[in-house]
């Protein structure tokens, strides 16, 4: 408790807990979780335990934190950065034609644009942050969702909350199932290394694992080929 409470108190950005996949025994327990989501600048969870009953329980436990937020007229969450340039999008930010063309003809414009915002109160944000779970998180109420395997294979991924959000259960479970053993293999089996090729093999850049991890072998690498051959950007 200490700890977070020590990152968070010196955080200049808002903090996102992460609690990693159960059998990797690296679970936040949930009591922390609510004490914890009290601190003005903890925000929210990346939960990859795969429990459903502990993140009802942290939804419920976490129920009474509430902050207000900017956001978008469609209710998209406001950056920082996007609240420096809707403030700072005034006239003084135009640029004198004659200070680009010497003295030449030209017109200067303004690239920053107004954006209207609006408050909202939002609750302890929890995403599902395992990609074999994904499904199931969104069903037990993470509102987004943080896979890993989301680096190497993004449409994949998306396609299952996408798919969700439009209300369409049967075609997200169906792009669950799609991804479910292809999911588990590469990303809780074979880890960083595994994750790494399949962000190659899809255009990306993965690179090796540093040490003490190793790269895959090459019955490992051709695995990943066979298992990623439908999901190749």
């Amino acid at each position: 408790m200490a700890y977070f409470r020590g990152v968070a108190d010196r955080s200049a950005l808002p903090v996102v807990l992460y609690s990693s996949a159960s059998d990797e025994g690296f679970v936040l327990p949930a009591e922390v979780v609510m004490e914890l989501a009290g601190h003005p600048k903890v925000l929210g969870m990346a939960d990859g335990s795969g429990d459903r009953a502990r993140m009802q329980a942290i939804m419920t436990g976490t129920a009474s934190y509430k902050r207000d937020v900017t956001v978008t007229a469609v209710f998209a969450a406001v950056t920082g950065r996007m609240q420096s340039r809707i403030e700072g999008a005034e006239a003084k930010d135009l640029i004198l034609a004659t200070a680009l063309t010497d003295g030449g003809a030209a017109v200067a414009t303004s690239s920053k644009t107004i954006a209207k915002t609006r408050t909202k109160n939002v609750r302890f944000q929890v995403l599902s942050g395992r990609s074999d779970w994904m499904l199931e998180g969104l069903r037990s109420g993470a509102v987004g969702a943080m896979p890993a395997f989301a680096a190497a294979a993004p449409q994949a991924c998306y396609e299952v909350l996408a798919a969700w959000k439009d209300g369409d259960e049967g075609l997200a479970e169906e792009k669950q199932i799609r991804l479910q053993d292809v999911a588990v293999r590469i990303e809780r089996q074979m880890g960083v290394a595994g994750i790494k090729f399949g962000c190659d093999l899809n255009g990306y850049f993965g690179g090796r694992p540093r040490l003490p991890l190793l790269p895959l072998t090459g019955e490992e690498r051709t695995e990943i080929e066979a298992l990623m051959q439908g999901m190749r950007n």
